[in-house]
């Protein structure tokens, strides 16, 4: 879902640029360049073919500190521009998925005890507990009052990634926990030099969080959403690998197009649209 030049909402997947995508990709399966595993592999799977030397590239973005013993060697490129001048690097998340957020509901029996844990979460010793786990099994803290983790951590025998290995013991790593997340108590991956670095290559591309529309939907849009999404999206999972596989010629976008706008898409865009326009007055 974007908005297009109109300030109309649209989806992005019946363009001929999105074909165009996909015809590229398409290019390199045919030519070997693509996993054929690609679709169906997940991050154990990707992390075990990187520390055997079997990637060459890998699209994570910023993220190379996943990949393993070997991530020294992958470097961070910059965002590629597209034929028809894109250059972009957008990564959203919805507010209640971000760190320091928290809600109580009105079925909580107990929001005075609640908020005395929010309270311990937010405090240093608690935002200890959640990015460096437990002193003495997973970091210490050196004479000058700063911290650092234990070696069988940094350096998993078993060959775990950093995170991994600090998800044993950091509850930071198993969620959006509220906390007051600071550089001084964060030795996770997202501190490692080469993720840094990485950070400072794809930066340039960065779009601004305040030129991405922030929508907020009624319960009654939010229900509708949820039963067109579902249908929709499945469609377009689907057909997205089976053009970039071949299992589905490209020669048939119409058809898909077609297919597609049977499945409600103008009450799905609707429901973005009015969403959209009171953002916009917001």
């Amino acid at each position: 879902m974007d908005i297009d030049d109109n300030g109309k909402t649209r989806l992005f997947v019946t363009d001929d640029k999105f074909k165009n995508e996909l015809e590229f990709f398409n290019k390199l399966w045919k030519e070997g360049l693509m996993d054929n595993e690609s679709f169906s592999q997940d991050l154990s799977q990707i992390v075990s073919k990187a520390t055997s030397d079997l990637i060459g590239f890998c699209a994570y973005g910023n993220n190379n500190q996943f990949l393993g013993k070997n991530r020294n060697d992958f470097v961070q490129p910059p965002v590629l521009k597209g034929p028809y001048g894109d250059n972009y690097w957008v990564n959203t998340k919805a507010y209640v998925n971000s760190n320091g957020t928290f809600a109580i509901t009105s079925a909580n029996k107990y929001p005075e005890a609640t908020m005395r844990w929010i309270d311990y979460l937010y405090s240093d010793e608690g935002t200890i507990l959640i990015r460096l786990g437990i002193e003495g099994k997973s970091y210490i803290k050196n004479s000058d009052g700063t911290y650092a983790l234990l070696n069988n951590i940094k350096n998993d025998p078993t060959g775990l990634t950093l995170d991994q290995a600090m998800g044993k013991w950091a509850l930071y790593l198993g969620g959006g926990i509220p906390h007051n997340g600071v550089d001084e108590f964060d030795l996770t991956a997202a501190q490692l030099p080469e993720t840094r670095r990485a950070n400072e290559t794809i930066l340039p591309s960065l779009i601004s969080l305040d030129k991405i529309p922030k929508l907020h939907f009624s319960a009654a849009e939010s229900t509708q959403l949820g039963s067109y999404a579902q249908d929709i999206k499945t469609y377009i999972d689907e057909n997205v690998i089976m053009f970039i596989t071949g299992q589905r010629s490209l020669s048939t976008w119409d058809q898909y197009v077609a297919e597609l706008n049977k499945m409600n898409i103008k009450g799905y865009l609707a429901i973005y649209q009015a969403a959209y326009d009171r953002w916009n007055k917001e």
